[in-house]
């Protein structure tokens, strides 16, 4: 269901997120956007992105993402959720590899 913009009040974030929710979830569920086909152009393209978060390149934009918004809550320019918001979104990044073979070693 598509929502039209005389639907949407000023203000309503709600039917956005659900909107969202909705294109997100048709984009993950195809099977072309896995790329489970073997070794194509795509495949070698997410494998290149995954290494590259995971590797010096994430590590270096975590820090400056860590550094960044703690100096940004220390001056009382945003509130501390949002630094501790960062912490956890970069620990799943970096635990995703481990949290997935978790969860595999569950089912085999």
């Amino acid at each position: 269901m598509f929502y039209s913009n005389k639907n949407m009040q000023y203000g309503s974030h709600k039917k956005i997120f659900q909107f969202t929710d909705f294109i997100t979830f048709l984009f993950l569920s195809s099977q072309l956007c896995w790329a489970g086909g073997g070794d194509t152009p795509v495949n070698q393209g997410l494998h290149y992105f995954i290494d590259a978060l995971l590797g010096a390149t994430g590590l270096s934009i975590a820090t400056l993402a860590i550094m960044g918004v703690g100096l940004l809550c220390a001056g009382h320019y945003v509130e501390w959720k949002y630094f501790f918001y960062t912490l956890l979104g970069i620990s799943f990044l970096f635990g995703a590899p481990a949290i997935a073979l978790a969860i595999r070693s569950l089912f085999s």
